[in-house]
């Protein structure tokens, strides 16, 4: 794909857009080295392997579950209980998004975590395990692999109750109902095709069927923590999921199959596509760039990289339209301020318990499995932007438990937005910050968290 935009287009403005869509938005110093390698190579870096970060990595190391399998928390639970497990997943999340070199593998991190969203209360020894093993290695490889890698996580198994999905059976004579189609119905309605993909409730239940016999052994007296395939909890009779046809006594195969099918099926790749957009261009994404996202897909054999490379290189990105046209959610909001300002996290706690769960998205913890809102426009309300002004003045303050914000007067506000903007403040917002005054805050810090709190912040 040829990339239109030349280097003398590639204005601090435009670097400041990808910062804001690719990454959790520009550090001191990123505009500048993105106008140096150009926007094609900084895009080719960053939808390569991730590579080693050892910086990240130190940062990381007081967290030590995040490295653990799921056996060895639930043997450790004790040392560690679920409120030290909360903190290591809440704490590394707010890290990752702040420090990681990799910015884009991140933020398509945190994007297809939502997409298979699985709440992690009362499943903390699985979460880590869940976004370390089946989420974060395939965010840029096929989606088939990803689907499957979910499909037969023990987190997806026990949050959408397929641990309880078994074959209906005669006792004394008696049916007995083991079906539970929650699985079935999200993997459908939520992972893969969607609500507009054709199916009905029959494509529900034979779903729902195939994958009878996937659990996961979490509840027993010495648990796996591990997938296994239950033969004698199978369906085995014949099914039909849309087109499909499962005929009998196929086992495990029956959900492979099923699998299979959703992952190359067109509505998938129009869904996949519209909501990737959604989250990298736009609430009300151009369907120009949709259905090239959703040919590429197609054509690539839903292969990821691909899809978000045909996203990031297309005219519509790139637009006048498609700049700060989007309302950052909570978390975007948080990680980019603290990028700006070059806070330095030492405790995590005042920007997870505090901020993000006063604005209401805290991670990891999203109940219903349709995950968090991808549209900004969704985080629009006055109670949000109350948090958020406060959040920004108590960061400007130096005010949060254990985050250290970099910021100094020596260089002043305008060499602040143009690290940030990559322009210097509209007059609106200019005149604004020329009437703050010494009170609570001193001047240029007060600068500072009018900056974060104005509009041209809270949109990207």
């Amino acid at each position: 794909m040829t990339f239109r935009h030349s280097r003398k287009a590639q204005s601090p403005r435009l670097a400041a857009h990808l910062l804001n869509r690719a990454a959790f938005g520009p550090a001191h110093g990123d505009i500048d080295s993105v106008l140096e390698v150009g926007f094609e190579r900084w895009i080719d870096d960053a939808l390569a392997a991730p590579g080693d970060d050892p910086a990240l990595e130190g940062r990381l190391a007081p967290f030590p579950s995040l490295r653990q399998s799921s056996l060895e928390i639930w043997k450790n639970i004790r040392n560690r209980p679920d409120a030290m497990l909360r903190e290591d997943l809440h704490s590394s999340k707010i890290i990752r998004c702040i420090y990681a070199r990799n910015q884009l593998i991140e933020v398509l991190t945190d994007f297809w975590y939502n997409h298979f969203n699985v709440m992690a209360k009362e499943r903390y020894p699985l979460i880590a395990s869940y976004e370390r093993d089946a989420i974060r290695p395939h965010v840029l490889g096929k989606f088939r692999n990803l689907l499957g890698a979910t499909a037969r996580h023990p987190a997806m198994l026990t949050y959408l109750d397929n641990t309880s999905n078994v074959a209906n059976r005669y006792e004394a004579g008696v049916l007995v109902e083991g079906l539970n189609e929650n699985y079935g119905r999200e993997l459908m309605e939520l992972h893969t095709i969607s609500v507009q993909g054709g199916y009905h409730q029959p494509d529900v239940v034979d779903t729902a069927r195939a994958f009878t016999g996937w659990q996961a052994d979490c509840f027993s007296r010495n648990p796996t923590f591990a997938y296994a395939y239950v033969s004698p909890k199978h369906d085995c009779e014949p099914k039909r999921v849309m087109a499909l046809e499962l005929p009998a006594s196929r086992d495990e195969e029956d959900g492979e199959g099923v699998l299979d099918y959703l992952a190359s099926h067109p509505s998938t790749a129009r869904f996949v596509a519209y909501r990737l957009t959604q989250r990298l261009l736009s609430d009300e994404p151009p369907m120009s760039v949709v259905n090239r996202a959703a040919e590429t897909f197609a054509t690539t054999g839903g292969d990821l990289r691909a899809v978000t490379n045909t996203i990031l290189r297309s005219d519509e990105f790139w637009s006048d339209g498609a700049i700060a046209m989007k309302v950052k959610t909570p978390l975007e909001f948080v990680a980019s301020a603290i990028r700006a300002v070059g806070a330095d996290v030492s405790d995590a706690r005042s920007i997870t318990h505090g901020a993000l769960l006063r604005m209401g998205m805290l991670p990891y913890e999203c109940s219903p499995p349709c995950g968090y809102s991808n549209r900004g426009s969704d985080w629009l309300n006055g109670f949000d932007w109350i948090q958020r002004f406060n959040f920004a003045c108590k960061l400007a303050a130096n005010e949060l438990s254990g985050v250290k914000s970099d910021i100094s007067p020596d260089s002043g506000i305008d060499e602040m937005w143009r690290q940030v903007f990559g322009r210097v403040p509209s007059p609106a917002t200019a005149a604004v910050l020329e009437k703050a005054t010494d009170g609570h805050l001193p001047r240029f810090n007060k600068m500072v968290a009018l900056t974060l709190a104005s509009p041209e912040f809270q949109w990207h």
